[in-house]
């Protein structure tokens, strides 16, 4: 029985191995906490939770969003993940900081649009990962009054439209405003990604990652010479409606002001409620795709999301707001 039981712990997922260990420890005594093989597990449990904490989560929805993110933080696209867990996968990443340790991290993808599908999968990350600081990375809908395509918009208010009142009188939208640790946000009033080489380090990414894969999208047009995007901090509206009717702007107007939204997407309002749920300080960092009409195309996707990404690897690099946390 001793053997039986030592066999399944060490198989267990490693979760709930310390549950088990402990319990077992108080039932069969010092029998067990002395066995070798026991020691070895709680060796592996202690070596698996320093790994699992990190000092950032970078999160994707959509593949083309988990290939930029993965480009714009150096993995080979062709580099298997580092772990996995209710058929997530997770890619273990670096960022260097002058004169102090690297910033650990991991890159993930959700795999399906919408906030509620978001916030359950904040579950699994959460579950597997200690995070200090949890970034949503990808693709928008861009306010065409105030943002360009390519442009990258940072979240200083996140809001949620999805809510609502119906009365006798009609439907009444209840949006409710989430907003970024306040520290991120004035932090991010004094952040200048183009004068950190962000349009050249752009450039680079995808130019390398477009040479040695032929199947990764960028716009027929695209010139890493004149592309300049702006990162600008505007209100991000999320609601689970993907926009292909032109609608930007009257949605932009209704939940206004109109002049403070750069964007529109489908995850920013569950992610922010399940990273606030969890006390762990968040950010929404999305480049402009299109504008929702009808005829939008999708060649924009990747080359935003590289600019996005490699804007949040930029702020991680010289922000004091991970330093002061420590």
């Amino acid at each position: 029985m001793f053997d039986d039981l030592v066999w399944s712990v060490s198989r267990l997922d490693e979760r709930f191995r310390s549950k088990v260990l402990v319990h077992a420890a108080a039932i069969m005594g010092s029998r067990w906490l002395e066995a070798d093989r026991v020691k070895d597990i709680f060796e592996q449990l202690d070596r698996w939770q320093v790994a699992r904490s990190v000092d950032f989560a970078l999160v994707t929805v959509k593949e083309r969003e988990f290939d930029a993110a993965k480009v714009a933080l150096g993995v080979d696209l062709r580099r298997e993940p580092d772990y996995s867990a209710r058929g997530a996968y997770f890619f273990d990443v670096e960022v260097a900081r002058n004169g102090q340790p690297p910033l650990k991290g991991i890159i993930t993808k959700c795999g399906t649009a919408g906030n509620s599908r978001m916030a359950a999968f904040l579950h699994t990350v959460f579950s597997a990962y200690e995070v200090r600081l949890c970034c949503l990375v990808g693709m928008a809908a861009g306010h065409s009054g105030q943002v360009r395509l390519g442009d990258v918009v940072f979240g200083d208010k996140v809001m949620d439209t999805g809510g609502g009142i119906s009365t006798t009188r009609g439907y009444e939208p209840d949006p409710v405003p989430l907003n970024p640790d306040l520290r991120i946000q004035r932090e991010m009033t004094s952040f200048r990604p183009e004068r950190l080489g962000w349009h050249d380090l752009i450039a680079k990414r995808v130019a390398a990652a477009t040479a040695d894969l032929d199947d990764l999208q960028i716009p027929e047009l695209f010139n890493p010479v004149t592309y300049r995007p702006r990162l600008i901090p505007k209100t991000i509206i999320a609601k689970d409606e993907l926009v292909e009717d032109g609608g930007v702007k009257k949605r932009a107007r209704r939940f206004g002001p109109e002049r403070r939204t750069g964007a529109l997407e489908m995850e920013g309002a569950g992610f922010a409620v399940a990273c606030v749920e969890e006390a762990v300080p968040w950010m929404v960092m999305r480049g402009i795709a299109d504008f929702g009409e009808p005829d939008r195309v999708k060649d924009w996707q990747f080359v935003s999301t590289v600019a996005a990404a490699t804007a949040v690897r930029l702020w991680l690099e010289s922000c004091r707001f991970i330093q002061d946390r420590s």
